[in-house]
């Protein structure tokens, strides 16, 4: 009897074990309140907007965002119960698929696009995912958020960034990703996108990719920037920003006929390679290392009037 007891008090407490683990789950969003993770004509209950599934979710996370117009600021720092959402993943209607080769113009048929005038996304969370959305519409200045995506490490939270930001449509913002990590961070991938016309009115106006507080351990590899009146990437290191160090920018193309470059300032171990410029406007040269980099590669890249 006192075997089968002491059996029984060790299933109880496997159990009990087992109940405290946490299983990643799947979140979906539609805007008219009804989809499933399979099927957004799915009459399932779902989230209306992607900011109300964020505040749901748990770390670990997947949000499904179906096709529609999202007209919402996305803060993706920390959910209702103030639990920071780490390694959380956003995947819009268009996840998997090289933004380079798909349609621009807005479809909310087809699209997940979030359209905000104050910044449509923040993301403030380490090793976060967004993935296949259309991010638009930022026109106001400070105090707003000026980027379509925008990052700053440690301003919000504890986070360091890591982010994975992939096959999206950026445009039509004061300027298309604000790009910052630490350097303990893990590594932090631009890949697969479409970053074009970023070019509204206000600070930092006319960058696909810039930064401000500090960039480490980063990869912006194979993305199209096209329609930016200053620079396509904008790399800031001290004493303007942070840190600027272990940085590869690689196998992109610049749209010929506006001033898309690759800017580097006080840069250190970076390679800039394979990038194709069709014929920049930018009066200091497509590739510009003005002043203070060290240990800069560049190497293989085509330059038309470059």
């Amino acid at each position: 009897m006192m075997r089968k007891l002491l059996v029984l008090a060790v299933l109880g407490l496997v159990a009990l074990g087992n109940s405290s683990v946490s299983v990643a789950a799947t979140l979906v969003v539609d805007d008219d309140g009804m989809a499933s993770a399979t099927d957004c004509n799915a009459t399932t209950p779902a989230f209306p907007t992607i900011s109300l599934a964020v505040m749901a979710a748990s770390p670990g996370d997947t949000i499904k965002v179906c096709p529609g117009l999202y007209a919402e600021q996305v803060f993706i720092g920390t959910n209702a119960s103030s639990v920071v959402l780490n390694n959380l993943t956003l995947l819009g209607a268009q996840a998997g698929v090289d933004a380079r080769t798909r349609p621009f113009v807005p479809d909310q048929t087809t699209q997940s696009i979030i359209d905000h005038p104050c910044g449509p996304v923040q993301i403030a969370a380490n090793n976060v995912t967004l993935d296949g959305f259309t991010v638009q519409g930022s026109t106001l200045p400070d105090p707003c958020f000026l980027s379509g995506i925008w990052m700053n490490p440690g301003s919000h939270g504890p986070d360091k960034g890591g982010a994975q930001i992939l096959n999206n449509i950026v445009q039509l913002n004061i300027s298309g990703i604000e790009l910052d990590s630490t350097c303990d961070a893990n590594p932090t991938l631009v890949q697969f996108n479409l970053i074009q016309n970023n070019s509204n009115p206000g600070p930092g106006s006319g960058n696909g990719i810039q930064t401000n507080f500090g960039l480490c351990n980063a990869t912006i590899d194979s993305n199209k920037f096209s329609g930016h009146t200053n620079s396509s990437v904008l790399v800031l290191g001290p004493p303007v920003s942070g840190v600027a160090s272990r940085i590869n920018v690689t196998n992109n193309e610049l749209v010929a006929g506006t001033p898309e470059g690759i800017s580097f300032l006080a840069v250190s171990t970076a390679t800039i390679s394979g990038n194709v410029s069709a014929g920049s406007t930018n009066v200091f040269g497509t590739i510009d290392l003005f002043g203070g980099n060290s240990d800069v590669m560049v190497t293989s890249n085509t330059l038309l009037n470059g």
